[in-house]
């Protein structure tokens, strides 16, 4: 599913005050599919990608997460590694994917993944036979940046900074972000508001 630049001007934007509404043919600025999970995670196929392997219960074959998916997207598993969302690795032929163990908020992410799961019907993959024994997730060398959990820097800053602060509001969120604006720190927050609560 194709998604829309978010960045678009402010009167063009999704009002997220109305509630979350799906989308009649292409989606706008984040704007959800009909039956389809919440975007939190910036587009459909990485939410997909990513409550599959909260599903499963060792690492996936890629051409596994696939055949579940229905789709191919090798950029998303890349963007999703890059951001240490997910692990990626090579055993034999085989490229491995699993939940990234070494993300600071991996416990938080993967209750909330399989809450996602339980409230949109999500069903788990289905383990298949391998020559390949259990396998462990490679330790990561790289550092995680929490900053890039959501999508981008501008999607989770704001609820960084709420979650530290206990509350805030647009305006003390968007003092503490460079180059950021409170109309935009609202329209996140309005966002995150209205697609989290359909799931809780």
């Amino acid at each position: 599913m194709g998604m829309m630049s978010p960045k678009l001007a402010y009167s063009e934007r999704y009002d997220w005050r109305l509630g979350v509404e799906t989308a009649a043919k292409r989606p706008r600025a984040y704007q959800p599919r009909a039956g389809g999970p919440p975007l939190l995670f910036a587009t459909d196929v990485r939410m997909s990608i990513l409550v599959t392997l909260a599903l499963a219960n060792r690492p996936l074959r890629c051409a596994d997460l696939w055949r579940h998916i229905g789709r191919r997207n090798f950029g998303c598993v890349r963007d999703l590694a890059r951001r240490g969302l997910i692990a990626c690795w090579q055993v034999g032929r085989a490229t491995l994917v699993a939940l990234e163990p070494n993300h600071p908020a991996v416990g938080s992410m993967r209750a909330l993944l399989l809450r996602v799961a339980r409230r949109y019907g999500f069903p788990p993959p289905l383990e298949q036979c391998s020559m390949i024994g259990p396998v462990a997730v490679p330790v990561r060398r790289a550092k995680i940046d929490p900053r890039l959990t959501f999508g981008d820097k501008n999607r989770t800053l704001p609820l960084l900074i709420v979650a530290i602060r206990g509350r805030a509001n647009s305006e003390q969120v968007a003092r503490c972000i460079p180059r950021s604006d409170p109309k935009t720190v609202r329209h996140i927050l309005l966002m995150f508001k209205a697609e989290v609560d359909p799931v809780f």
